[in-house]
């Protein structure tokens, strides 16, 4: 089993939430384990120490080690539309939270198999999603960001609906795509979530995100600030 990186969120560019990271004076998370305003969602700790891309730096250290005992939240949870026990997977996403977000990483199981190499607080199979903001971020109505939905603060919870294709994808259009040349390097998103109505007026919008580095690594990436989780019925 082999953990996978976010193709969203790291654009192909690093695909890892890298880094033997103990926290730094930007006071990004110890190793990005969750905090406490997440305590009461659905968490996964760790039952030994685990290298998800088995590649290490030049000095031989992992570019990523998650340790027993390290607790990380729970960002979404699905199982493949099947029944058959070799071929039919589950699939766990969890979020390595970052002083934007987090940045996500996640393992597939064959169905029945207990191979993760973590145990969580939930049921997972009985868990419910949500989409929660980790810092304030601003909405827009259109892809040139130059009229404001709402603002959402940190620690925004919204709970998705599960019969749509809520969530967040990289805006190509020739709008996105001007307005982020013009933020050095930034990202624009859209986001599609139907509660989101209720303090925005609007089910969907535009968010822009930043680039940055994560740990020792030299390339960038994008970590959004508006995300999905997982907490218990």
């Amino acid at each position: 089993m082999r953990a996978r990186f976010s193709i969203l969120q790291f654009m192909a560019v690093c695909l890892s939430a890298c880094g033997g990271h103990d926290g730094d004076e930007n006071k990004e998370p110890v190793r990005g384990q969750v905090t406490d305003p997440w305590r009461s969602y659905c968490t996964a700790t760790f039952t030994r120490d685990y290298d998800p891309l088995a590649a290490k730096d030049q000095n031989g250290n992992p570019y990523v080690l998650l340790r027993a005992g390290d607790e990380y939240l729970v960002t979404n949870y699905w199982k493949d539309p099947c029944d058959d026990p070799v071929y039919c997977k589950d699939h766990v996403e969890l979020g390595y939270l970052t002083s934007d977000g987090p940045a996500t990483f996640g393992f597939d199981k064959a169905r029945g198999s207990n191979a993760l190499p973590f145990t969580s607080n939930c049921s997972l199979d009985a868990g419910v999603r949500y989409f929660a903001a980790f810092k304030d971020v601003t909405i827009y109505t259109n892809s040139m960001l130059n009229t404001k939905l709402c603002d959402l603060r940190a620690g925004s919870v919204f709970q998705a609906d599960t019969q749509l294709g809520e969530g967040l994808e990289v805006c190509l259009e020739d709008g996105c795509l001007a307005s982020a040349a013009s933020l050095n390097g930034a990202q624009i998103f859209r986001v599609y979530v139907k509660a989101l109505a209720q303090q925005c007026g609007a089910e969907s919008g535009f968010i822009t995100v930043l680039p940055r580095h994560l740990f020792n690594l030299p390339l960038q990436t994008w970590v959004a600030p508006l995300w999905s989780i997982v907490g218990p019925r």
